[in-house]
């Protein structure tokens, strides 16, 4: 990459956007490598930052070499200043790139060339692309070709919740830091989760408390112990690869959620059911006690009774009354078989074996026939 005379480099307006901002980088004439604010004219005055190197006579040309060589050379070939000397890159897995950040800043970046989301990693002097948590290699023989999701994302727009999603952690890690949101956090947990609940976010980079979110493809990986960033990577639920951090999903809470609602629902609904049977059973026995009594206390009138016309009378009305209410003991102890096989069905080990609210009710109602409860309920 060269920079000739005359020309400049203008930063970004943002991280975010690339659109031109508000600092430049002038190749000058004389000879000078300078940085000026936007829509100002090359003057001392307005300069924020020169390399002091004037060779008149020259146009310097600003050259990055492969190796992260960055300096100025003149038109005969002679080298005036070195901004860097050079890295020795084996197997040349790195590669440099040199910008004018958007804070006004230049800088030389260094990038492993391993392609889209994987990394470079170094391991007993050798030098190697690895796949990032939650992706294949393209193709295992050109591992350097880059890796694939190794399962089928959900759209943003598709509601099926088929699928839940976990974030892996992985330290010591660079990622190119081009987010599309960046946000402060109190915790690396925080981090994470902002990725998580966040459907368009495919991984997220955490730098001195600073949370940039990023978008697939994933770029420039590279992992090293001395790297102080962390990255979360978002995987489909049982792609995990290591032991990592990991966070619920939106989609783990709601199913848990709806087996507790179930749950719930089922303990209301045998407590209902055996509330129902207690109270009926209680009104009916309170009923049979109370007519008992009248029973035995028209018994003691007919004992006590010494007219022999009242004698008759009674216990004729006697017979009646014991006729009519023998027909109700009938009636109510069909109740209560109904109230002891409902109960009964209720208080079953097996939940499949209980009857509905709906079914209990018919049930006490006599509008549907009560099977004979299993022999282990007795």
């Amino acid at each position: 990459m060269t920079l000739s005379s005359r020309n400049q480099l203008i930063s970004s307006a943002s991280e975010t956007n690339h659109s031109s901002g508000r600092f430049r980088l002038k190749n000058q004439d004389d000879g000078n490598l300078v940085l000026y604010p936007v829509d100002t004219t090359d003057i001392a005055e307005n300069a924020y930052w020169a390399s002091g190197i004037f060779d008149q006579g020259y146009r310097p040309t600003l050259a990055l070499d492969e190796d992260g060589h960055m300096y100025l050379f003149r038109e005969d070939g002679k080298i005036v200043r070195n901004f860097t000397d050079g890295w020795t890159s084996r197997n040349q897995t790195v590669f440099y790139r040199a910008t004018i950040d958007f804070d006004g800043i230049f800088r030389l970046y260094s990038h492993s060339i391993c392609g889209f989301n994987s990394y470079c990693s170094s391991e007993d002097n050798r030098t190697g692309c690895l796949c990032l948590p939650g992706f294949d290699f393209v193709d295992p023989l050109q591992r350097f070709r880059g890796c694939e999701r190794n399962f089928t994302e959900q759209s943003c727009g598709d509601r099926t919740d088929n699928l839940t999603y976990v974030m892996q952690t992985m330290e010591n890690m660079v990622l190119e830091d081009d987010p599309y949101s960046i946000s402060q956090v109190g915790n690396m947990d925080d981090c994470g989760k902002a990725c998580l609940y966040d459907c368009t976010c495919h991984a997220s980079l955490l730098r001195s408390w600073r949370c940039s979110k990023l978008k697939l493809p994933l770029r420039y990986g590279r992992r090293g112990t001395d790297n102080s960033t962390m990255i979360f990577i978002k995987v489909g639920d049982g792609t995990l690869e290591s032991p990592n951090r990991t966070f619920p999903t939106g989609t783990e809470m709601r199913s848990k959620k709806m087996i507790r609602m179930d749950i719930l629902a089922v303990s209301i609904a045998l407590v209902t059911c055996s509330v129902i049977a207690i109270l009926i059973s209680c009104l009916l026995i309170y009923r049979y006690h109370r007519r008992s009594k009248t029973i035995s206390q028209k018994e003691d009138f007919w004992i006590d009774g010494r007219d022999y016309f009242e004698i008759v009378f009674l216990r004729r009305a006697q017979k009646k009354a014991t006729g009519n209410f023998k027909e109700e003991l009938d009636v109510d102890k069909a109740v209560v078989d109904r109230m002891v096989k409902v109960g009964l069905w209720c208080i079953q080990n097996e939940p499949g074996l209980r009857p509905s609210i709906k079914n209990v009710i018919l049930m006490l109602e006599g509008n549907m026939d009560i099977p004979i409860p299993p022999s282990n309920s007795f």
